[in-house]
C-alpha cells in the first residue's frame, strides 16, 4: 500500500515468534520484534531438538545410531536409563539437532514433564514384534506428547519390521491427532540392507525436512547476545558449572546490561529455556549455574534408577560416586561433594522428592507399589470426588500432590498409588488414590471439616492439571441423605454425578437434580453436604485471621476484583461489627479472579494460626515476622494471578522461616535460604513488594 515491497523474511520471522520469547510476555515480544525490524536480531542459534520416545526396548537408541550411520546389532545395546543426548548435523544445513533419547521405563515417565516441549520434533518408536495392541499403545504416547508438547509434530516409526508387521489404525489416529506427520515401518538393524534401505532413506529425508521446519521457529539473537553465547563455550569444556559473577562479567564485556527489556536477567532466562544454561531462580542460595544439562539429567536419573525411595544426603553422594557416570560422548561427569546438593534440590524443585528431614529426602515414585494392609480410613459415608481421565493419566500427578502435601501425610501411610492425609488445621483426613488402569484419581474425605479439605485438595489437583492439555471429567458422589425420601430406599450405593453439571444446575436456580438412574436429589442439600460454603456461593473464599502478632484481619472474596481496605483506629479489635479491644489493626481486602493466590493466602493463614504463636524467637523477631506475613497478605490482593508463583514462594519461604524459629537450636542455613528466597521473589514482583524486602533486611542481622 505504501509502494514498498513486502519483506517476506521479516514477515515469516514476525509470524514465527519463538515460544521461549512468547512465554515471557508482551514486553519481551515487543523488544524482540523491534530487533527484527531493525535487522539487529540476525544470529540464529541453529539448534533444534528431536525427542525419541516410546517404551523400553522399542529401538529408540538403535534408530539414533542408524541415523548416525553406525552399525546396529540386535540385543547388543543396554536399555537407556534416563535420558541420553546426542548431536547430529542436519545434512546440507548448518543446523545442529539435539537427539534426546528417553528411557522407556514407566518409572521415568514422571520426569518427562520437565523435558518435553512443544518447540521440537517427536519420534514415537514402536516395537513391531512386541506391541500387542499397537493402536492403543500408540495413542498412549500420542496423548503423552499432546499433554506436554501441545501440537508439536510427531513421526511414528515401527521398528523391527523385518520380523513382524505392525498394524496401526492410521486413519483413526491421524483423524484424532492432527500433528502426526507419517508412519514409517523400518528395521534399524537392516537400515543399509537392500530390502529396507529405501524405506530408511525416505524416513531420513522426511525427518530432516521436519527438523528444518521446526528450525524456522528458532530464536534469533543480536550480535551482542550471540557473543555471550559463544563466550560460554570455553567454560562448558572446563566445568559443568558457571559462577554468577563470571556470567555477569561476560555480559558486561559484550554490552548486555542490567536495564531494559533484554537485559542480563532476560538473557539468562532465554538461555535456560534453550537448555544452554540451567539455573534455579527459586533457589537463589545456589550460587552457580549449570552449563551442562547432561550433568543434571544424568545425576537425577542416576539417583532415580538406584530405586531407593528414602535417601540421605550422604547416600546421594555415595550413589553419584559409586561408579563413573559418562555422557554420550564418553566424557566422565564429575560430581564434587559440595555440588551434589544441586541434584537433591533439583529433585525438590521438580516435585520428584520431598524432605523427610534436613538431610533426608523421599521419592514417591519409588515407594512400594503395594497398598498397606491396614489403612485407618472408613470409606463409608466419606465425601468422594473423582478425576476421570480420557486417554491418558500422567504418572507425575499423584507424586506431585504427595510432594506438595507431604507435611500432612499420616504416619508412613503412603505408597506409589495412594496416600492418607490429615490437614494440620482442619479436622479432616483424606485418602487419595490413583488407578492407572481405569485412569481415575479419587479423593475421599472424612471429618468435621471434610468439605473444606476436599475443596483444598481439589484445587491442588486442578493447579497441577492446569499446565497440561488433558481431557478429563470431574465426578462427585451424591450423598445418600440428599436423595428424596421416596428414592432413598431404592439406593444400595452412592451414585456419582458430573461435578460441572451439578454446579450449572445450581447456578440456574434448580432445586433438584435427576440422576442417571432417574432418582431425584435435593440439589441444595447436595451442595451443602459436599461443597465448601465459598463454592456454594460461587467460589468465594473467606478467611478471618485475628492474631495479635499478625495485627491484621483479612477477608478474601474471589468474586470481586476490587481491592478495599478498612483501617480502624489503632488498637481497635472488631468482632461481630463491634469494637471489643484495642490490640489489632483490622484490614479487609478483596481479591478478584485475576489477583493473588489462594495457596499463598492459606499458607499465611496456617502460619499465623499454627506456627507463629509457637515461635521461640524474641518478641522483636516475632513482630517482624508478623509484619512480613501481613505484607504478603496485603500484596496478595494487588498482584496479578500471573505472578502467583512469586507470592507462593514468599509465603512458603516465610513459613519455613517461622517454623525454624520454633526449634530450640535453629539452623541458620535455613534462615539464610528462606530470606534470600523471599527477597528474590519480592524483586521479581517489582516495586510493590519493596516493603517485604525491607522487612527481610531487618530480619537478616537478627536471625543470622
Amino acid at each position: 500500500l505504501q509502494g514498498q515491497p513486502i519483506d517476506v523474511d521479516l514477515l515469516e520471522q514476525w509470524c514465527n515468534i519463538p515460544q521461549e520469547i512468547d512465554s515471557q510476555g508482551a514486553v519481551a515480544v515487543n523488544a524482540y520484534l523491534k530487533n527484527l525490524v531493525a535487522k539487529t536480531a540476525d544470529q540464529a542459534l541453529n539448534r533444534v531438538r528431536a525427542i525419541f520416545i516410546g517404551y523400553g526396548e522399542a529401538g529408540k537408541t538403535s534408530l539414533i545410531r542408524a541415523l548416525h550411520g553406525e552399525p546396529v546389532v540386535e540385543g547388543n545395546g543396554a536399555m537407556t536409563a534416563g535420558i541420553e543426548i546426542r548431536d547430529w548435523l542436519i545434512p546440507d544445513t548448518t543446523i545442529k539437532a539435539h537427539f534426546w533419547d528417553f528411557g522407556g521405563q514407566v518409572m521415568a515417565h514422571a520426569t518427562h514433564q520437565f523435558f518435553l516441549r512443544s518447540s521440537c520434533l517427536y519420534v514415537l518408536v514402536m516395537n513391531a514384534r512386541n506391541e500387542i495392541n499397537s493402536t492403543e499403545q500408540a495413542e498412549y504416547w500420542l496423548q503423552h506428547i499432546k499433554s506436554f508438547g501441545g501440537d508439536a509434530p510427531v513421526m511414528i516409526v515401527g521398528n523391527k519390521a523385518d520380523q513382524a508387521d505392525i498394524h496401526l489404525d492410521m486413519a483413526y489416529l491421524q483423524g484424532k491427532y492432527q500433528n502426526i506427520r507419517g508412519f514409517y515401518p523400518l528395521s534399524c538393524t537392516q537400515a543399509a540392507a537392500s530390502g529396507f534401505k529405501a524405506k530408511f532413506t525416505s524416513f531420513k529425508e522426511d525427518f530432516c525436512q521436519q527438523l528444518r521446519q521446526v528450525g524456522t521457529h528458532q530464536m534469533l539473537f543480536t550480535q551482542e547476545q550471540f557473543a555471550v553465547l559463544q563466550a560460554l563455550h570455553p567454560y562448558q569444556k572446563q566445568s559443568a558449572f558457571l559462577k554468577k559473577e563470571d556470567f555477569t562479567a561476560i555480559c558486561q564485556q559484550h554490552g548486555i546490561g542490567e536495564d531494559g527489556p533484554q537485559n542480563r536477567t532476560w538473557l539468562l532466562d532465554i538461555l535456560d529455556k534453550l537448555g544452554v544454561v540451567i539455573h534455579f531462580p527459586q533457589l537463589p542460595y545456589l550460587d552457580d549455574y549449570i552449563l551442562n544439562p547432561r550433568w543434571l539429567t544424568h545425576g537425577v536419573y542416576t539417583v532415580m534408577y538406584h530405586r531407593q525411595a528414602r535417601l540421605t544426603d550422604t547416600e546421594v553422594v555415595t550413589i553419584l560416586h559409586d561408579k563413573p557416570i559418562y555422557d554420550e560422548e564418553g566424557n566422565q561427569l564429575d560430581y564434587p561433594v559440595d555440588k551434589c546438593h544441586f541434584i537433591r534440590d533439583a529433585m525438590h524443585e521438580f516435585k520428584l522428592a520431598y524432605p523427610l528431614s534436613r538431610d533426608t529426602l523421599m521419592i514417591p515414585e519409588l515407594l512400594p507399589s503395594d497398598q498397606p494392609k491396614t489403612i485407618p480410613f472408613d470409606k463409608t459415608n466419606a465425601l468422594a470426588f473423582e478425576f476421570a481421565f480420557q486417554g491418558f493419566l500422567p504418572r507425575h500427578i499423584l507424586p506431585e500432590l504427595i510432594v506438595n502435601r507431604h507435611e500432612e501425610i499420616v504416619g508412613a501411610i503412603v505408597w506409589q498409588r495412594g496416600v492418607l492425609l490429615q490437614h494440620n488445621s482442619h479436622q479432616a483426613h483424606a485418602l487419595v488414590q490413583v488407578d492407572y488402569h481405569d485412569r481415575v484419581l479419587s479423593i475421599r474425605v472424612q471429618g468435621r471439616d471434610a468439605k473444606d479439605y476436599l475443596g483444598l485438595l481439589n484445587d491442588e489437583v486442578a493447579r497441577i492439571l492446569a499446565r497440561l492439555d488433558l481431557n478429563y471429567k470431574e465426578w462427585i458422589a451424591l450423598p445418600l441423605s440428599s436423595a428424596c425420601q421416596t428414592d432413598r430406599m431404592a439406593l444400595k450405593a452412592e451414585e456419582k454425578a458430573p461435578y460441572r453439571q451439578i454446579l450449572a444446575c445450581a447456578q440456574k436456580g434448580q432445586t433438584t437434580y435427576i440422576s442417571e438412574l432417574g432418582l431425584e436429589y435435593d440439589l441444595q442439600q447436595v451442595l451443602k453436604l459436599v461443597l465448601p460454603e465459598q463454592k456454594q456461593a460461587g467460589a468465594s473464599v473467606t478467611y478471618n485471621i485475628n492474631n495479635p502478632i499478625f495485627q491484621q484481619a483479612a477477608e478474601f472474596s474471589m468474586n470481586d476484583r476490587k481491592i478495599k481496605a478498612t483501617n480502624y483506629t489503632e488498637g481497635d479489635v472488631k468482632e461481630g461489627g463491634q469494637v471489643v479491644g484495642r490490640d489489632v489493626n483490622n484490614s479487609t481486602q478483596t481479591i478478584g479472579h485475576n489477583y493473588g493466590s489462594a495457596i499463598a493466602a492459606k499458607t499465611v493463614e496456617n502460619c499465623l494460626i499454627n506456627h507463629l504463636p509457637d515461635s521461640k524467637a524474641d518478641e522483636g523477631v516475632k513482630v517482624l515476622l508478623g509484619q512480613l506475613l501481613a505484607q504478603i497478605q496485603e500484596l496478595n490482593a494487588k498482584v496479578p494471578a500471573a505472578q502467583a508463583s512469586h507470592l507462593e514462594t514468599m509465603a512458603s519461604r516465610t513459613e519455613t522461616l517461622v517454623k525454624e524459629t520454633q526449634n530450640p537450636s535453629p539452623d541458620k542455613l535455613w534462615y539464610d535460604m528462606s530470606l534470600k528466597g523471599i527477597t528474590e521473589a519480592a524483586k521479581a514482583v517489582g516495586d510493590i513488594a519493596k516493603p517485604i524486602i525491607a522487612i527481610a533486611q531487618q530480619l537478616a542481622p537478627l536471625l543470622l
